[in-house]
């Protein structure tokens, strides 16, 4: 899996790359979604490392032509550290999350790891500062991770020395803690409307869950979930969302957080939610490049 995994970064473009076969001829085209490839953003894979004594195997990425390690931060780092970028940059970040997220989704994958400390944010000269999705430690096919089971330690991405609530605030509440749902694409949407909304905000979701944070590291146990979602659903109503990114630009990041994709009950293969995602999430925020 790991290879396969691999090989499909190499390209620097999930689309097409997995054997359909392998997902029942199912799996959904990021063609048939529209998908802008100038907003898909994959760092080229040049090979990977056998796994590691932390369980996870390695990736080596080539990095964009001009750019040295040095000035790559990441998502999270940047927001605390950078003023706030024009309005059309920041919509452009936002859409470039949004049609990375979905190429993977189209491919049959599902990423399982997307928070702000795992993006990339390189700068390239004469552009905008352009986003790149990493963090793919716990990376599976859809196929094979949709099944109910126990979420251990070796289902999450190492979280270093962060506390341990920061993660879980990206997850979904079917996700959060050691709850057992299969991981699905909704799953990674969740994560995707809360980077949303610290692109809207232009501050990090830790910063402002820092109280609870440090009542965690303390106590070493989370807060209940239906506490943190309805502290999450108060953040994503803050006034100052709209004042920043729009109206819609809000109702978008409460319909991530929602999974409310107007999809019927019966979408086993999730085709309905990616081109519902496409329509009332990508082609918004696509109009909002503009600004």
């Amino acid at each position: 899996m790991v290879r396969g995994l691999a090989w499909m970064l190499k390209e620097g473009d999930v689309r097409g790359s997995l054997d359909t076969a392998q997902n029942g001829g199912n799996t959904a085209s990021a063609g048939a979604h529209g998908i802008q490839k100038s907003y898909v953003n994959l760092l080229q894979c040049l090979g990977y490392l056998p796994v590691a004594k932390d369980g996870y195997p390695s990736l080596i990425y080539e990095l964009p032509a001009g750019v040295t390690g040095t000035s790559i931060s990441s998502l999270h780092d940047y927001f605390l550290s950078s003023p706030k970028p024009t309005l059309g940059d920041r919509f452009k970040m936002a859409l470039t999350l949004a049609s990375t997220a979905l190429n993977v989704h189209s491919s049959g994958w599902v990423h399982k790891n997307i928070w702000s400390r795992g993006i990339l944010f390189i700068p390239t000269e004469g552009r905008p500062p352009a986003l790149y999705l990493q963090g793919w430690s716990v990376a599976r096919p859809r196929s094979e991770d949709m099944s109910t089971q126990s979420m251990g330690t070796s289902d999450r991405a190492t979280t270093g020395g962060y506390s341990q609530l920061e993660p879980e605030l990206y997850r979904h509440p079917e996700r959060y803690g050691s709850k057992v749902a299969g991981f699905t694409a909704k799953h990674d949407l969740y994560s995707v409307g809360i980077v949303l909304l610290e692109i809207a905000l232009w501050t990090t979701i830790s910063k402002q869950f820092a109280g609870p944070i440090s009542k965690t590291k303390v106590k070493k146990a989370l807060p209940p979930v239906s506490l943190v979602s309805e502290a999450v659903a108060k953040l994503s109503r803050d006034v100052r969302v709209g004042q920043e990114m729009g109206t819609e630009y809000a109702c978008l990041i409460r319909r991530c957080l929602q999974t409310d994709f107007e999809v019927e009950e019966h979408d086993e293969q999730e085709s309905g939610l990616l081109g519902q995602f496409q329509a009332l999430v990508i082609d918004r925020l696509s109009m909002g490049v503009i600004l």
